[in-house]
């Protein structure tokens, strides 16, 4: 084994060997000042197939990006607002109060006075009506900030395969 490749080994550099018999390391394209590249914002992972350098992969990527938001009508930095509005019940406490009085007042007439039993049904079913209202709003509200997640990550698809075609057809493989 030669002195660089012994180097190499030990300090864990990837290698490729070319067709001509010489060692390079394997590096990924650089991002210019650090930041991610717009494939990467994305979730994209852009390898070139054609030997392009970091600068025109760079190139691309903005090019695919533009293209990508003018065709999908979609741009990842400004997801259209696709707020979902839960549907809020009301008047739970109200019917509550109605079942509890009637359960109660036939309670109190079997125990010798409807009126009290009917006060205390109407209390309870309040109480319990109100429950079930908080109840059922909270899960509205659940499945409705669900059905917004779902749809702006719909929209992030839609845009990544537009994305990856632009990509794919400047000769890069993306995953």
């Amino acid at each position: 084994m030669t002195r660089f490749k012994l180097k190499a080994a030990f300090l864990g550099i990837p290698m490729l060997f070319s067709a001509a018999g010489h060692v390079e390391a394997q590096t990924p394209p650089a991002s210019t000042n650090g930041l991610t590249t717009p494939a990467q914002s994305v979730g994209l992972f852009v390898f070139p197939q054609k030997n392009q350098t970091a600068a025109v992969q760079q190139q691309d990527e903005v090019s695919c990006y533009a293209a990508s938001k003018q065709v999908s009508g979609i741009d990842p930095n400004h997801l259209q607002n696709t707020t979902v509005q839960a549907a809020q019940s009301t008047g739970g406490g109200v019917k509550g109060t109605a079942g509890g009085a009637a359960g109660g007042a036939a309670i109190g007439a079997i125990a010798g006075d409807a009126g009290k039993g009917a006060a205390i049904g109407a209390t309870v079913g309040l109480l319990h009506g109100l429950r079930s209202q908080q109840k059922s709003n909270g899960q509205a509200q659940q499945q409705a900030a669900q059905q917004t997640a779902a749809n702006q990550q719909a929209q992030i698809n839609t845009f990544k395969r537009a994305m990856t075609a632009c990509l794919e057809s400047h000769n890069y493989s993306v995953k």
